[in-house]
């Protein structure tokens, strides 16, 4: 599910892979060929989020900025 939020909605690459139930709201970049696992949520209330490149945000895990705490996760993490 992609959200927008605040005015941002989310810029995901055409190489990644989100899962039908992962939810990505607001100001959230992600990378090419990344894998975003089922139940997963990226949400950026506020601030923003940067996933780099061939990432994998795992099942259930939950990735979450606001307006003074930004998100940047590198490149080929787990």
């Amino acid at each position: 599910m992609v959200i927008k939020h605040q005015g941002k909605s989310p810029q995901i690459q055409p190489t990644a892979d989100v899962a039908p139930n992962a939810a990505v709201c607001g100001g959230v970049v992600i990378g090419r060929n990344c894998r975003i696992l089922f139940g997963a949520q990226i949400i950026a209330e506020g601030g923003s989020i940067e996933v780099g490149t061939e990432c994998i945000v795992m099942e259930n895990a939950v990735l979450r900025s606001s307006t003074s705490h930004r998100l940047k996760i590198g490149n080929n993490c787990l």
